[in-house]
């Protein structure tokens, strides 16, 4: 029996390469693409722009190889899924509640792009960001794969070094650009991501000394990375077996990322790395308080660290978050605020959203413990559809009104993305107005919060109640049908600047691909969360799969929190969906009865585990 274990894991091990190849080229290349791509503006939008071309460097090219290692990974995945698929029917069947949800946030991504009012958008992406329908369902492809493939320590091992190489790389890249030496206006990085006849063009790089943008089109998306990354690597540091053995390059990795994620200056990156860190101090307290004093040796290696960024920066690191939370009383206004921001939407539209979004989820929840399957889709159907017709009646037909709403003809009286408005294209400031809206009211009390993002945040959810709310109006086409002319818009922006971006990944879904898109999205992080918490509630980290699936249960969840107030991008959200479904793999690998891990056999907590549930079921 031994003998043929070992026959199957070295046929796998012989395939591996099919599936290893595109998924390094799509995590440890991906990011670090930088180079110059020029694209004529079109005529709709000309009116709107600075310039008679858009320039890019950050993603138009990581696009084009994402898409086309995308496209070698779904050969490869279809590969697998045909020479694994007995192996593969207990993983479905042991997570099909989820792979549902996959499959609608798939396909509504798929009709909300082919529906979409401006399609050559939709599908290819808006300027300076490219993340049109084929990179979301990439997206959606890279989660499934990863979740599927990854079956050994090897692969694991594999699929994590890609990861800590880019992330090194961008890491290193920040800290010469933090000390005011940035690579790319160097000899060999000008020649690197400049095409020859533009090699003397001024880059006009104007992120500034003591900041930190690395290969990023904005400096925020430095705090996405380190939520996802930094968890990890500290997870490697805490469990790793002996110093000898890697721990001083896991603790050096660490460093690294630590300096990443405070010279981007990213505040979302902070509440990231918040909610990680408390998710990871409940384990260490649940499992090994003995691993508290390597925490904090870890976390006293950042104070000097940080004091001396600091002292390099003039005070703008420790100024920027002290002057956020801290001054005139700034945590416990924060606090406040939100607070009664949520007293207020929950007394209207916004709180009766919330409150059907719950309704679905206890639906399923409840569809999941009921005996019998013919009385469990009785159950959701007498249910979804009460509270869907009740939605749509309250809200005065909105959302299965307008599919075809927002027409392409209206594209040339909209702002674009990147441009700026003229004088005649001054917004009004009607906040004096009598008969005052719902959201009216909301922008003039929370508008200006969290630098105006609670502003963007409430239009956005306006906008997207009035019209084309199941499959909104395509991936990447906020800064079109976003509504521009807005009353306390110049509370945070400079005179005439555009919205161009959502600041939410949360909020992108639902305001680009509809509310069925978000709602199934959430559903997969909810079903999964509940899943990695009973995991990692009963077990102790012993094997290498279940401290790198700790890992990467932190670092999507650090990501997640950054995602909040970040928007997603082709320069970071790959590392998120790929560590999303390489969690799902290890908490499978983990649940089995029979890892295919080769370190040992499970641990006795893990055991114990598999032991309730079955006894669950008997019951």
């Amino acid at each position: 029996m031994a003998g043929q274990q070992n026959k199957f894991n070295a046929a796998k091990k012989g395939y591996a390469f099919l599936w290893y190849v595109p998924v390094f080229a799509i995590l440890a290349v991906t990011p670090l693409i930088v180079y110059l791509s020029i694209h004529p503006v079109p005529e709709a939008f000309q009116s709107f722009w600075n310039s008679d071309n858009n320039h890019d460097f950050f993603s138009f090219c990581k696009t084009r190889w994402f898409i086309y290692w995308s496209v070698v990974l779904l050969f490869s995945f279809l590969f697998f899924l045909y020479k694994r698929k007995d192996e593969y029917i207990g993983f479905v069947r042991g997570t099909k509640y989820f792979w549902m949800a996959w499959i609608v946030f798939t396909f509504s991504i798929l009709l909300s792009t082919i529906f979409s009012p401006v399609p050559s958008i939709a599908w290819g992406g808006m300027f300076d960001r490219y993340e049109g329908g084929w990179v979301w369902l990439a997206y959606c492809l890279l989660l499934a794969a990863c979740a599927f493939l990854p079956r050994q320590d090897t692969d694991f091992r594999y699929f994590t070094s890609a990861i800590i190489f880019s992330t090194t790389v961008i890491a290193l890249i920040g800290v010469f650009q933090f000390f005011d030496m940035d690579f790319f206006r160097s000899g060999l990085g000008r020649w690197l991501i400049l095409p020859e006849k533009f090699i003397t063009a001024d880059l006009g790089f104007i992120f500034g000394k003591g900041k930190i943008y690395s290969t990023f089109f904005n400096i925020n998306y430095g705090g996405n990375i380190a939520g996802i990354a930094l968890p990890l690597a500290v997870c490697m540091c805490l469990f790793v077996p002996s110093f000898k053995k890697g721990g001083i390059l896991s603790l050096g990795y660490t460093l690294l990322i630590f300096v990443l994620a405070i010279g981007c200056r990213s505040q979302a990156g902070v509440v990231g790395l918040f909610i990680a860190f408390t998710f990871l101090i409940i384990y260490l307290a649940r499992h090994y308080r003995g691993k508290f004093i390597r925490l904090v040796l870890i976390l006293a290696l950042f104070i000097p660290i940080y004091f001396g960024m600091d002292i390099y920066a003039g005070g703008g690191i420790s100024g920027q978050f002290t002057d956020r939370f801290l001054s005139d009383g700034g945590a416990l206004l924060l606090g406040v605020t939100l607070l009664n921001f949520v007293l207020d939407s929950w007394k209207s539209h916004a709180g009766s959203i919330g409150f059907f979004i719950v309704s679905i989820l206890l639906i399923i929840y409840l569809a999941q413990h009921y005996p019998s399957k013919a009385k469990r889709m009785v159950l959701i159907f007498a249910l979804v559809i009460p509270i869907y017709l009740g939605m749509d009646i309250y809200f005065g037909g909105p959302i299965s009104g307008k599919f075809t709403g927002d027409s392409a003809d209206k594209l040339a009286v909209q702002p674009s993305l990147g441009g700026h408005l003229n004088d005649e294209q001054e917004r009004p400031v009607p906040m004096q107005a009598k008969n005052k809206t719902f959201f009216d009211e909301m922008v003039i009390k929370y508008g200006h919060f969290a630098d105006g993002r609670f502003y963007i945040y409430l239009r956005a959810m306006e906008q997207r109640l009035k019209s084309r709310s199941l499959l909104g109006t395509g991936p990447d086409t906020f800064a079109i049908f976003f509504p521009q002319q807005g009353d306390a818009y110049r509370w945070f922006h400079p005179k005439n600047m555009i919205i161009d971006k959502m600041h939410s990944m949360f909020l992108q879904i639902w305001f680009n691909t509809g509310f069925i898109s978000f709602a199934a999205f959430m559903l997969m992080v909810l079903l999964h969360f509940a899943n990695s918490v009973q995991i990692y509630w009963n077990i102790q980290t012993k094997t290498t799969i279940e401290v790198l699936g700790l890992g990467f249960f932190l670092g999507w969840s650090g990501f997640l929190g950054t995602a909040i107030f970040n928007d997603s991008a082709i320069s970071v959200s790959p590392y998120f969906w790929a560590v999303f479904g390489a969690s799902i793999a290890a908490n499978h690998i983990i649940l089995s009865p029979k890892p295919l891990c080769t370190e040992g056999s499970a641990p006795v907590a893990k055991q114990k585990l598999n032991i309730k549930r079955k006894a669950r079921t008997n019951r």
